[in-house]
């Protein structure tokens, strides 16, 4: 994804899957719909592009300082891998 974005077209593989397979067509319908719904409501975090998993560390040094505009969790980590601890309970925080 060039630039971080998706395209807007259907390859002609993906069209027709979308136009013979239901479970394809039942996910791009459903990704339709999510879409028109974010571009119609207002951005919640006030154009917030940062965020991180706080599991109990603190904040990274860009953080500090910062207060969240949005926060969502705690979610269990069952799988463990990478910086988060197996079984750390994480919230994801939303920053400016």
């Amino acid at each position: 994804m060039p630039g971080g974005v998706a395209t807007d077209r259907l390859t002609k593989q993906e069209a027709n899957a979308v136009g013979t397979y239901p479970p394809a067509r039942t996910a791009f319908q459903d990704s339709q719909r999510a879409a028109a719904r974010a571009r119609a409501e207002k951005d919640p975090s006030g154009g917030a592009t940062n965020f991180y998993l706080d599991f109990g560390q603190g904040p990274p040094p860009w953080a500090a300082g910062k207060k969240p505009v949005a926060s969502f969790g705690p979610f269990l980590n069952k799988a463990g891998g990478g910086d988060v601890p197996k079984n750390a309970k994480v919230k994801i925080l939303i920053l400016r």
